[in-house]
């Protein structure tokens, strides 16, 4: 069974065993509702896999970020809510700082 899903949240579940991710999507709220999230679907993997995971999607985000000329932004209101620095995210990217 096939499925084509819309996710714009994730959890990740870590251990020494495995780890799993898990996306969700925004539900549509009245104004000034409290926001609530969707469950759509959680994957199982290998830490092995979930690493060569992260390489590939790196490298596929660089390559399509020097292909187009254009930087892919991430407010900094989503970082500070994620608890990632300034400094780590420059390094992750290769951007010097």
């Amino acid at each position: 069974m096939e499925k084509n899903e819309f996710a714009d949240q994730f959890s990740i579940f870590l251990s020494e065993f495995g780890g799993s991710i898990s996306f969700y999507q925004t539900a549509v709220q009245p104004p000034m509702a409290v926001g609530k999230a969707i469950f759509v679907e959680t994957v199982h993997m290998s830490l092995s896999s979930l690493k060569v995971l992260a390489f590939v999607l790196a490298g596929n985000i660089r390559r399509l970020e020097e292909e187009s000329g254009e930087e892919i932004r991430v407010s900094d209101k989503l970082m500070n809510h994620m608890g990632i620095g300034k400094e780590d995210w420059d390094l992750m990217w290769g951007r010097k700082q």
